[in-house]
């Protein structure tokens, strides 16, 4: 058993002794007498990356759907009956969403989670497009921007990818061990705001 990982940062690593390993060595070590879990939300590329592999893969909402008792509900993923079982409230939800784009995509999200079936859902949006869409908000020189559950900071980077920098104040908050990235601190633990990304930098 062990993890792949896109990050070359982390191969050769270990997690609660199972150690990382890249997708290609994973290949060579496992070839066809493993199954790939992948783990991850937006996974069509990774779905491509695999098939490319040529290995045998299913999504965690797959094994979670075979194992429920032990790994469900997990987040969004669930056993598709309690869908079907507040069916009304799914049919009202519908309206919440004022634009095609969103009504399609609430509707492709129900599809696959009563269906498993990656083919119902649309194209991801790149991650640089994902959190910061200019037709949604504007961002004013008054503002304090909070990233809650900070992962590397993606967000806070992408806001000086995007030359947004007309604000009062940025923060990083993970509800972790402090995360390193560049040098900075991103995140700190759920007592403390860390500040120390520099945007100007």
């Amino acid at each position: 058993m062990g993890f792949a990982d896109n990050s070359s940062k982390l191969w050769g690593q270990e997690i609660e002794g199972v150690k990382i390993y890249s997708p290609k060595e994973s290949k060579e070590l496992f070839g066809n007498k493993a199954i790939f879990v992948i783990t991850v939300y937006t996974s069509t590329p990774v779905h491509h990356q695999l098939n490319t592999l040529g290995v045998i893969f299913i999504s965690f909402a797959e094994l979670g759907w075979k194992y429920p008792q032990a790994l469900l509900p997990h987040y969004a993923t669930d056993l598709p009956h309690t869908i079907f079982s507040q069916a009304d409230n799914v049919r009202k939800a519908l309206n919440i969403w004022q634009d095609d784009a969103s009504q399609r995509e609430y509707l492709a999200q129900i599809a696959w989670r009563v269906s498993l079936d990656p083919k119902v859902l649309p194209a991801s949006l790149p991650p640089q497009e994902m959190y910061l869409q200019k037709d949604l908000f504007s961002i004013l020189p008054s503002d304090v921007l909070v990233d809650c559950g900070s992962f590397d900071g993606d967000t806070i980077r992408e806001l000086k990818n995007h030359n947004i920098k007309s604000y009062k104040k940025k923060a990083a908050y993970k509800t972790c061990k402090p995360l390193k990235s560049e040098g900075s601190i991103i995140g700190n633990t759920i007592t403390k705001l860390s500040t120390h990304y520099d945007l100007e930098g």
